[in-house]
């Protein structure tokens, strides 16, 4: 079982926190533009952006992780969402590396820079075996 209390650590350009209700604009920039969503294969309605954050707020408090809310250090702005979540992998329960970023903060670095300190964190802090990341 992960500390639910171990989650989220800041990289060298980011700082990160839980989301909150507030973040509902931000994360609508997000989760509902195409070329974000691309993978996903459709974007978000208002409501199920609500619902996002919802499922957000219930993973910390069921597991410790999930989506937090990327912040760039150097201006302040959210620029997109980095965790983990446990997921279904050929039958086996899994921690998977998540991300999500505003298409004007792609190619930086950050979701690279972020699961690099989060594969090392799951190791050597909270001692889960393998950190799955699915392209």
């Amino acid at each position: 079982m992960i500390d639910k209390q171990s989650m989220p650590l800041d990289s060298e350009l980011l700082r990160f926190r839980r989301l909150v209700s507030d973040d509902l604009a931000q994360l609508a920039v997000m989760l509902q533009d195409p070329k974000v969503m691309y993978a996903w294969e459709h974007t978000f309605t208002d409501q199920q952006v609500r619902e996002w954050i919802d499922r957000q707020l219930d993973d910390y408090r069921n597991d410790g992780i999930g989506y937090f809310a990327a912040i760039e250090k150097s201006t302040g702005e959210l620029v997109g969402q980095i965790g983990a979540h446990w997921s279904d992998y050929k039958g086996r329960r899994v921690l998977e590396v998540c991300y999500m970023l505003k298409h004007a903060f792609t190619g930086r670095g950050y979701a690279l820079e972020r699961a690099k300190a989060m594969i090392e964190h799951a190791g050597t802090k909270l001692h889960v075996p393998e950190i799955y990341a699915y392209s």
